[in-house]
């Protein structure tokens, strides 16, 4: 039977909320599914497969820039893929997913990233795991350490509003692969209860170099409370300094904060010992779509100077297959097709192997410890020269 891959409208609303109850549950409500599924259908996020007439699946999907190596990657996100039970078993998500796969590649997008419900699903279409989303908890007595005051932010005005994501931006850009927000995303971090900021030092107007937004949670049986700290940013060592410090100033009142942030933690250069606990962790997966596109637009270390022949077994993408040749120098790099069989490339790399590859999160010596690359050891040293760099975290969960 002919299934047919398209938007889905307001009409299909109730289906859809239908279908994702059924998959996902209700943790924050229905309305919030009705809500949530409501906007991405407002921004033709919403897609669908539908066979006779009926919708089998559904899943969101949006176009989102990642900071990789200091520069933006066009990817694409991919979000609540829901079959209902009745309807599943038959190919109905697998067969959606395919489809999701060949946009992002018209769209010249070049990683698609999710979080997973289920690894294996999304691994035997060529996500694999490519960073981390990471919890931490600081007991706020633990943080006294001498650093600047922050001052009370108005989110509510334009100027801090404005101050407060440039300085997202100029963090973001050395945190691989922090998202170049969109305005949903910021609304519902600028939703917090209250907003602090330090001022770039000898800055004109209000420019910050840190800023940390906060929410005041309460602890049962305890009379004191926790800080959850929405979000926080800092671009020079006396912000980084000041935002520490800001918490150890809680520590009559309230018992600890809990906060995002990557493997390893900044913060921890400046606590004076090892309190900062990592409470949990969770890892995003990542694919190629366009490679040519992926690696022309990430960032390359400067000082890596670089060729490699490589091919990718790709049974979704054949596009992605090549053989590529990668030329790295100056910071920037190519990825250009390449006149010679597959058997003669110098790397050869599972599908599975590009979305770590490209984040940074996996060496090719891992990857080839796993089974999912393989060649020459030269090649595969100046593969992992060229993609290495901080560990990849998320800080914004689509």
């Amino acid at each position: 039977m002919t299934a047919t891959y398209r938007r889905l409208t307001h009409a299909d609303l109730p289906d859809a909320v239908e279908r994702a109850v059924a998959a996902f549950g209700t943790p924050r409500g229905e309305e919030t599914v009705a809500q949530r599924l409501r906007e991405r259908v407002e921004q033709g996020a919403l897609v669908g497969l539908e066979e006779a007439g009926r919708v089998t699946a559904h899943g969101a999907v949006w176009p989102a820039d990642h900071w990789i190596g200091g520069r933006r990657v066009p990817c694409q996100h991919v979000a609540s893929v829901a079959v209902a039970p009745e309807d599943r078993g038959r190919g109905a998500g697998t067969a959606l997913t395919r489809h999701i796969l060949d946009e992002g590649v018209r769209e010249g997008l070049g990683l698609s990233l999710l979080f997973p419900a289920l690894d294996g699903l999304y691994r035997s279409l060529g996500w694999e795991q490519a960073g981390t989303m990471a919890w931490w908890r600081l007991v706020c007595r633990s943080a006294r350490v001498a650093g600047p005051a922050l001052r009370r932010l108005d989110l509510e005005a334009a100027e801090d509003r404005a101050a407060v994501r440039a300085c997202h931006a100029r963090y973001a850009a050395g945190q691989p692969c922090l998202e170049d927000r969109d305005d949903a995303t910021w609304a519902r971090l600028e939703d917090a209860r209250f907003a602090w900021g330090h001022p770039v030092q000898g800055g004109a107007g209000g420019e910050l170099d840190a800023y940390v937004l906060v929410d005041h949670e309460t602890i049962p049986d305890d009379w004191r409370y926790r800080l959850r700290v929405r979000d926080w940013a800092a671009t020079s060592p006396e912000g980084l300094r000041a935002l520490v410090a800001f918490v150890g100033g809680h520590g009559t009142t309230a018992a600890d904060a809990v906060l995002r942030g990557p493997i390893p933690h900044p913060w921890s250069l400046v606590l004076p010992e090892q309190d900062l606990e990592l409470t949990a962790h969770f890892h995003w997966m990542a694919r190629g779509l366009d490679l040519p596109a992926a690696v022309g637009a990430r960032g390359f270390p400067p000082a890596v100077r670089a060729t490699v022949r490589l091919a990718v077994d790709d049974p979704q993408l054949p596009a992605a297959r090549g053989p590529w040749e990668l030329r790295v120098a100056d910071g920037r790099g190519e990825l250009a097709p390449l006149a010679i069989d597959a058997g003669e490339a110098e790397v050869h790399l599972d599908a599975t192997a590009v979305g770590p590859l490209l984040t940074g999160h996996r060496s090719a010596e891992e990857l080839v410890l796993a089974g999912r690359a393989s060649g020459d050891a030269a090649a595969l040293a100046a593969l992992t020269a060229a993609c290495a760099g901080p560990q990849p975290t998320l800080a914004d969960f689509f």
